[in-house]
Parts: structure tokens; sequence; C-alpha cells
């Protein structure tokens, strides 16, 4: 097992790397350096806030590794595994799920298989559900705040239905399970219903495994729920603080927090409505425009923040996949059965 995890890093490493030259060649070495002085010393926190979003990713993730049977994942291997996921998500040429299977094999040896795949689940499941409530969240502050015309408000509400009826499609996922039901949809698909039919009895088994360590979270430990979503939603909130940072760094005063966290709830359901966009090149900065413009704000801001953006994600994509190597001298504890009692 070590040796084709650290052949799957390997291939990530090597992914990452060719998208990170690609983003660098498409934006452009000079232009890079020519935003970074332009923003100054607001870079710094621009960057620094990663480390708090990163952290409160980590504590929402290791919330639902953590069940009180579950061998000891130190705290740090988690945040590893978290920006490195996040990293080669952002590398992936198209759907940007790479970071998955790559989590999966890093908490294999740690917890075992059942419970490392349950567990990057339920946290891909807490992260997109997180999305819902925090564009829901922006659509009511666009009510509170802006003075939207009635097409807008129109929309808006439509985007406040549509995100309220797929918190309560995931909260059955969460209550049910999900991987054997979406397994039963499958089977009624041509060319899928064959690949599900073909599977092992031994598969099923461990498939209906994670799916009952799924459902427990929801059903058995509702504080950790509800702690881990909590810490994903509060972290939507402080990423929007680096438009905010980025808009400061050109010195108008009249751009709010409000103002940022729409805009970062505009182009995150842009990016995510296209999520199929190779990189999501013109995705983010198609978001930041139509936010921008809606906001009787310059054209020209998109571009800058977009840009800006792209270079702090450039940033932590290196860190991501530098700290993807690990010496291979230390060993990992075996896996020990804990006693329920």
């Amino acid at each position: 097992m070590p040796r084709k995890s650290n052949r799957f890093r390997v291939i990530f490493l090597l992914i990452g790397v060719v998208a990170v030259s690609y983003m660098i060649y498409k934006i452009g070495v000079g232009v890079i350096w020519d935003n970074i002085r332009v923003t100054g010393w607001w870079f710094v926190p621009i960057i620094g806030i990663w480390i708090v979003v990163y952290l409160l990713n980590t504590l929402s993730w290791r919330t639902i590794i953590r069940d009180g049977q579950t061998p000891h994942v130190p705290f740090l291997r988690i945040f590893q595994m978290t920006v490195s996921g996040y990293a080669i998500n952002y590398t992936t040429p198209v759907v940007a799920l790479g970071g998955e299977p790559y989590r999966i094999l890093e908490l294999r040896p740690y917890v075992g298989g059942a419970k490392a795949s349950s567990s990057v689940i339920l946290y891909s499941m807490m992260h997109i559900m997180s999305h819902f409530l925090f564009w829901a969240t922006a659509a009511i502050l666009i009510l509170a705040f802006k003075s939207p015309s009635i097409a807008v408000i129109c929309v808006v509400l439509g985007i406040i239905a549509v995100c309220a009826a797929f918190v309560r499609f995931f909260i059955k996922g969460y209550r049910n399970g999900l991987l054997v039901k979406s397994l039963r949809i499958a089977a009624k698909i041509p060319f899928l219903g064959r690949q599900v039919q073909r599977m092992s009895a031994q598969t099923m088994e461990k498939i209906q495994d994670t799916d009952a360590k799924i459902a427990e979270l929801y059903t058995c430990r509702r504080k950790d729920f509800f702690k881990s979503l909590a810490l994903e939603y509060l972290s939507r909130f402080v990423s929007s603080l680096e438009v905010y940072f980025i808009v400061m760094a050109l010195g108008m005063s009249d751009f709010g927090y409000i103002d940022a966290v729409i805009a970062i709830a505009v182009t995150s359901l842009l990016a995510n409505i296209l999520f199929f966009a190779p990189l999501q090149m013109g995705t983010r900065e198609g978001g930041f425009l139509l936010a921008f413009q809606g906001m009787t704000l310059a054209s020209g801001l998109g571009v800058y923040v977009s840009l800006i953006t792209r270079i702090r994600e450039t940033f932590w994509i290196l860190v991501g996949l530098a700290l993807m190597y690990r010496p291979r001298n230390k060993q990992i504890k075996p896996i020990t059965p804990v006693s329920q009692s």
C-alpha cells in the first residue's frame, strides 16, 4: 500500500507542477510581479488569511474523523492533507476532484479504508453544503443591503429556493447514507447498470460499510455534524476577507465587507455551475466582472481582483505540492481496534 500511495503522490505532484506552470504562463511573470507591486504590503494578509481558512477546513475534517473509536491522526498531518488536497483540486484540469482520492490514500494507513473513504466523502459533502448555505446567505444580504431590480430579486429568490432544496438533499444523504442509493440509481442507467451488477459481494459490503459510517455522523454524532458544518460555513466568510483586502489595497474605502461576501458568492456560484471549465479559466474572471458590475463598480476592478486571487492561489498550490513530500523513513503505527466500552 505505501508503494501504491507513493506512486499516486508522484502522479498528483506532476499534474500539479504542469498545471501551475501553465497558470503562470497564461498570467505572465511580468503581470504577476506588477500586480504584487501594486498590492504592496496588503499581499501579506491576502496570503495569510488562507492559513486561517485551511485551519478551519482542517478542524472541520478532523471533527468528522475523530469519533472516539478511530486511532489518533496528528493534526498537522490532517492539515497537510487538507492543503495538499485543495492544491490538487485546483490543478485538476476538469471537475477538480483529484484531491479526494489523494486524501483517502493518505488517510487510509491511519484509520483504514472504510473510515478514510467515509470521512473524505463526508467532508466533501460538508464542503459542498456549506457553499449552498453561503450562497443563500449572500442572496439574503443582497435583498437586505442592496437595492436590486425586480429581475434580480426573482433570480435571488430562485437561488435561495435551489440552495434550500440541495441542503435538504444533503441532509437526507447524511441521514440515510448516499452511496448505496446512488448505486441503485446508477443501476437503472444502461451502461452504468452493467458495471454495478458486476460488482462483487465483497465490494458491495465495503460500500455498505462506508455508507453506514456516513449515516452515523448525522444520526449518532449530531453535535459533531453541526460543529463540522459551522466550521466550513465560517471558512467561507473568512475567505471573503481576501477580496476585501485586495480592494483596500487600492484605497477604496466605500467597498465594505458585505460587498466582498457578495462578490465571492457570485464568483464561486458561477465557477461551480461551470465546473467543467479547465482550471476554472475564465469562470472566476467572469464571476468577479459580473459581481462588480452588479454593484456598479468599474469592471477593471474585477480583472484586478481575479488576477490577485490567481496569484494567491498559485502560491498556495505550490505550498500544497511541497507539503506532499514526506520522508519515507517515518513509519505509521498499525491500526488497532478500539474498545467501544
